[in-house]
């Protein structure tokens, strides 16, 4: 039996390489295991978050994922933990952020080259108290599939309580 001409041979698999399912799904995990031993404040749980996401979507697709803190009256938006190129927050209705704090439900745009997705974070109390949004420079970088899975990600916050908010 002949061998296989090794520069014939398929790529090795990496992390990079898999569906992005699989790539939710190990970030989803870690983040289960962490928290399921002590439940963080919601403000480092927003960094663990971030930076999980960063540490497996980074530049593929993301090219900027962070946390928008809604302030306690619902006026105002602040900047929370964030990595990359994350457009500064606004509670404008015609933005992709504005639009999932106004109706609570995860929001897609796809806008002027971008991609982007924000999707609600609850507290224990079920307040709207953050928004995640990631952010990605490939046009369609996200689907409904995204959606989900960061769905269930932010999920983890309903095992806190708010801390601080602008």
């Amino acid at each position: 039996m002949t061998q296989p001409d090794p520069k014939f041979a398929p790529p090795a698999k990496d992390i990079k390489d898999r569906p992005s399912r699989a790539r939710y799904e190990k970030v989803r995990a870690a983040l289960e295991l962490k928290f399921r031993r002590r439940v963080p404040a919601a403000d480092r749980m927003m960094g663990e978050v971030v930076e999980a996401l960063w540490r497996d979507f980074a530049d593929s697709p993301y090219s900027g994922c962070g946390f928008h803190v809604i302030s306690e009256d619902g006026s105002r938006v602040v900047p929370g933990h964030r990595r990359g190129k994350v457009p500064e927050p606004s509670l404008d209705p015609a933005g992709v952020v504005g639009r999932a704090v106004a109706n609570g439900h995860p929001e897609v745009a796809k806008e002027a080259g971008l991609c982007r997705v924000a999707v609600p974070a609850y507290d224990c109390d079920g307040k709207l108290w953050a928004v995640l949004e990631a952010v990605s420079g490939k046009e369609a970088a996200f689907d409904d599939m995204d959606v989900r899975w960061l769905e269930r990600i932010v999920k983890v916050f309903q095992l806190a309580k708010r801390v601080g908010g602008g």
